[in-house]
Formats: C-alpha cells, sequence, structure tokens
C-alpha cells in the first residue's frame, strides 16, 4: 500500500502542493515578523526623538 501512495503522482503533486504552501506561510510569517519590527523601530526612534526634542 505504502509503495502505490508513493508512486502515485496525484499523491505526490498534494505532497509537493502542501509543503510549498507550508513553506510560502512560513516565508508570510517571517516577513510581516520582520516589518512589525522595522516599524516598531522606526516608532521608537521617533518617539525617542520627539522626547529628547521636548527636553
Amino acid at each position: 500500500m505504502e509503495s502505490r501512495v508513493a508512486l502515485n503522482p496525484d499523491f505526490r503533486g498534494e505532497l509537493l502542493h502542501g509543503l510549498s504552501d507550508a513553506s510560502s506561510a512560513v516565508f508570510l510569517v517571517a516577513g510581516v515578523l520582520m516589518a512589525a519590527r522595522w516599524i516598531s523601530a522606526v516608532i521608537l526612534a521617533t518617539a525617542t526623538k520627539a522626547r529628547t526634542g521636548r527636553h
């Protein structure tokens, strides 16, 4: 049974499609996290500049 599943092109296609979906989801999450870090860094920098400017 297992050898049939491994040789079944439909199953392999679904497996590869699932793997590509998983990797794209990982890249998407990583991109969002990097963007969030960059945005928070910019916000912190502008907040610090505003504070030092007021004093």
